[in-house]
């Protein structure tokens, strides 16, 4: 795998940056919705609509490395949906815990996948925003993952604590 700046990943961080002003700002027209679950909410619409783009890319990609869209076409082709409705129970708070819990099997197996194919030393391209940019897996890719489920952690921490 060549050696690229993370500038190269500058649509992964926009699309973080994206939504978490967007959480930040509808934070503040609905007081009673929560930050995180908004940020996820909004981060998951958008990877999904960027992956809506070129269906076929990004399951020819995605079928790569992670181990169920490998078994599954109609897994593969379906993630963007599933990851856009899981946004939009994000987004309006629906089923937290469920969708948390779901939310971080997906991207357990994207994880395990992608970690795979890069001891691997596997020449990948990323799926994570759809076929739209040509970004290898790498550790950036793996951190994506990690992050996710990290704020799905929290959030049903944030449950169990209330």
């Amino acid at each position: 795998m060549k050696n690229i700046s993370l500038s190269f990943y500058w649509p992964i961080a926009c699309i973080y940056i994206g939504a978490g002003v967007l959480a930040f700002v509808t934070r503040y027209v609905y007081s009673d919705a929560t930050m995180m679950s908004l940020y996820m909410g909004f981060v998951l619409v958008l990877f999904g609509l960027l992956k809506l783009r070129d269906v076929k890319g990004f399951v020819k990609s995605f079928r790569m490395y992670d181990p169920i869209a490998g078994r599954s076409r109609m897994y593969a082709y379906s993630y963007p949906y599933i990851e856009i409705l899981l946004g939009v129970l994000f987004i309006f708070e629906l089923f937290i815990f469920v969708i948390s819990i779901i939310t971080i099997a997906i991207y357990a197996a994207t994880l395990f996948g992608a970690v795979q194919s890069i001891h691997a030393k596997k020449n990948l391209t990323c799926a994570c925003i759809g076929s739209t940019f040509s970004l290898p897996l790498s550790h950036v890719s793996t951190a994506e993952s990690v992050a996710m489920i990290a704020m799905c952690l929290y959030m049903i921490a944030g449950m169990t604590m209330v």
